[in-house]
């Protein structure tokens, strides 16, 4: 039994998000079937008879190889093997989910919101509002509908997605997060940038509190957002304080240097990762606010009082 919990455990590594609240049965044949695809054994090569937990796996391995037609082989076979019984609800969920993820990867987004709309419309059948389940499918979809480019939809999607978290006691979890950075890049997209720096302004002292690498990617985006609101004063403290914690806290970074107006865009790498530093900042305003970003609090206090007169403003 030992072994076997360890097999489970270790299967979560190979398992989408999504599939991790399944069923006990569901979750132990997963952690069979990842333990019989990553040993090469035989009885996989062989047997023609493989249950549908292990067809879903491999489809999902498959995908993550690179090997698409053997993934969309193995999701379609999944997605028939459960249609039209009642007591297959969750299975036809994850079949439609992956069909979902399948389309999405390799671009073909009308169909791969044809799946996940299908997904959410049992998800709703099946466990109601809020729970943590609509969510899911609500962020699937919204993902979607982002890559094409229907920001107001998607926005609409990520604030229900956000409703059910709340409305389930999640509203600070990491799904709940994940959702808010989610949508300050829509309103961004969307050109609402007070609204998309709210939501960062939320994120803040939890990222603060988190990893280094996500402090340094929200402090770029609020930079990001902020300069394209034409607010280079407010942009350039939080630009060279995420150049600060990228020196200090992640030992594998290149420095990225505001040199000038005449280098845009520079590379900042840390740890495998490239991030991309906003425009450099240009402007009289910008530079007299440069020496801000050593003072926290004074940058802070800016911040506090750009957002009292965005309320007083909004509140007229």
């Amino acid at each position: 039994m030992k072994r076997a919990a360890l097999i489970a455990g270790a299967a979560l590594l190979f398992v989408p998000r999504w599939c991790q609240t399944m069923t006990m049965k569901h979750f132990m044949a997963f952690a069979l079937a990842a333990a019989l695809l990553a040993t090469g054994s035989p009885a996989h090569a062989q047997d023609d008879a493989l249950s549908w937990d292990e067809i879903i796996m491999h489809g999902h391995r498959a995908l993550g190889a690179g090997d698409v037609e053997s993934a969309l082989s193995s999701f379609r076979t999944a997605n028939d093997m459960v249609q039209g019984q009642d007591d297959k609800t969750e299975e036809q969920i994850i079949a439609l989910t992956s069909l979902g993820l399948f389309y999405a990867t390799t671009g073909e987004l009308v169909l791969a919101g044809d799946y996940h709309d299908q997904a959410l419309a049992l998800r709703l059948e099946t466990y109601g509002e809020p729970s943590h389940q609509v969510a899911i499918g609500l962020r699937n979809l919204a993902s979607v509908r982002q890559n094409q480019g229907l920001m107001a939809e998607t926005s609409t999607l990520l604030n229900r997605a956000l409703s059910n978290l709340e409305g389930i006691g999640d509203g600070q979890g990491e799904d709940a997060l994940g959702v808010r950075r989610d949508l300050a890049s829509v309103y961004y997209g969307m050109a609402r940038y007070d609204d998309a720096l709210e939501i960062y302004e939320d994120l803040l002292p939890a990222a603060e509190e988190g990893q280094p690498e996500q402090l340094v990617e929200l402090l770029t985006s609020m930079a990001a957002t902020h300069q394209a609101a034409e607010r280079p004063a407010l942009a350039l403290p939080l630009l060279e304080w995420a150049l600060e914690v990228s020196r200090e806290q992640l030992p594998g970074a290149t420095q990225c240097h505001r040199d000038g107006p005449e280098q845009p865009g520079r590379t900042l790498a840390h740890s495998g990762a490239q991030r991309r530093c906003p425009a450099s900042l240009s402007g009289s305003a910008g530079h007299a606010c440069g020496a801000a970003w050593r003072d926290r609090s004074a940058c802070r206090a800016n911040h506090e009082q750009h957002w009292s007169g965005a309320a007083g403003s909004r509140a007229t």
